[in-house]
């Protein structure tokens, strides 16, 4: 019997290409800003589970928009981010008989944390950690329900230009 059966977060493994455009506000030594990115996945994942059943994730693009509040140290801004994240992703279970798969545009949150060292007036270097949470995805079997949460944790690096 299935029913209810949680088989928790389907963990996600690939590589990510994207833009990012914002904008920051600096007074003295602090830093606010606004950003949004839309990055191109190949991230997926599969996890089996004591139960029989086994899940797979794979994201094709992922979209956020968040704020940023950070603090400069002359030219290295050390900085946390948070947001709401979108992404397309395909979720499916399989019992070994029977699979059951979504595929959707999911809504859900990211949070992170990046150290940003301007080169030059123009140009910047940036590295962050960044974790989506998305709600669950209920998908019914014959025999009951099957919760499934599929987040992903990006570490990424980046270039940025300025322009003032």
């Amino acid at each position: 019997d299935i029913r209810d059966v949680d088989v928790g977060n389907v963990p996600t493994r690939g590589g990510v290409l994207g833009l990012h455009a914002g904008y920051n506000w600096q007074n003295g030594a602090y830093v606010l800003g606004l950003e949004g990115d839309f990055t191109g996945n190949w991230a997926d994942g599969n996890r089996g589970f004591v139960s029989g059943l086994s899940a797979s994730a794979n994201t094709d693009w992922s979209s956020s928009l968040r704020g940023r509040f950070g603090y400069s140290f002359s030219n290295v801004l050390v900085y946390g981010t948070g947001g709401v994240a979108f992404a397309n992703r395909e979720l499916a279970v399989t019992d070994g008989v029977t699979t059951v798969s979504s595929s959707n545009t999911q809504v859900g949150y990211v949070v992170g944390a990046g150290l940003e060292m301007k080169l030059s007036p123009l140009m910047s270097l940036r590295g962050e950690v960044l974790h989506y949470g998305f709600k669950e995805k209920d998908f019914d079997f014959a025999g009951g329900n099957v919760p499934v949460r599929s987040d992903e944790t990006v570490v990424r690096a980046g270039v940025s230009m300025h322009f003032n």
